[in-house]
């Protein structure tokens, strides 16, 4: 049976509004790699932004003042964020309803990796930037100690929508830069970010929400002290 991959990201995130609002009230997680994307691509309130995949709305919690408009293919998240962000609508990152060269940037804060046709949303972004623009993204890695990914000391492996080595490559296909962002985090903070219905998705896909709930509980276990969480951010210029 052919899986609806798009679908199935909108329904897992339709499901994690809350656990994701108590993960980032916890950890302040997407704020802070928020506040590095912002940084990397010298992004400043004088300029006109699209947020793609802007989940709960985080963009605003760090830049309040940034001219935003935002899309997100979950009609739950874009409700949510609608309390921070006035103008934000249900869209598809591979088919953005926008004119040509419209934004100052597009920005994809650890949501580029969870689009199907990467590469298509990339090519959009570029499409409704305007000159001398620029499109960021961070995305996850995943959980390493030293060079191995915790997760396979459970016998796990972290499914990716679409491969973070394939979104590296995108540096030298769009001419763009790369910059490595690691965190030293907690196993706790590990189990928490699995605990969003979304990310056990990875860990443990195709069955029921409660049921991935429990296996990670479950299998994470005895968590590790500590963790590093490696991300990284692209930044094209247009």
């Amino acid at each position: 049976m052919k899986i609806n991959v798009k679908k199935l990201i909108k329904n897992n995130f339709g499901e994690s509004t809350g656990r994701y609002t108590e993960f980032e009230d916890k950890h302040a997680f997407f704020r802070s790699l928020a506040r590095e994307l912002l940084k990397f691509g010298e992004i400043s309130n004088e300029g006109f932004y699209i947020d793609i995949g802007c989940g709960t709305g985080i963009i605003k919690d760090v830049a309040p003042q940034l001219k935003v408009i935002a899309v997100d293919v979950s009609p739950e998240m874009v409700r949510i964020a609608k309390q921070k962000i006035p103008d934000v609508m249900v869209a598809d990152a591979e088919n953005l309803p926008f004119k040509d060269k419209v934004f100052d940037a597009a920005l994809f804060n650890a949501s580029l990796f969870l689009i199907p046709n990467a590469e298509k949303a990339v090519e959009e972004a570029i499409r409704v930037v305007k000159e001398k623009g620029v499109v960021l993204a961070s995305y996850l890695l995943g959980f390493y100690d030293g060079e191995e990914k915790v997760v396979e000391r459970y016998g796990l492996r972290h499914r990716e929508v679409f491969p973070s080595e394939k979104l590296d490559a995108f540096a030298e296909k769009f001419d763009g830069e790369l910059l490595s962002v690691y965190y030293n985090v907690t196993g706790e903070f590990m189990k928490d970010f699995y605990l969003v219905p979304a990310m056990a998705n990875a860990l443990f896909p195709r069955i029921p929400y409660e049921e991935r709930l429990r296996k990670v509980e479950e299998t994470l276990n005895p968590l590790p002290e500590k963790v590093e969480f490696r991300c990284r951010i692209l930044k094209i210029k247009v």
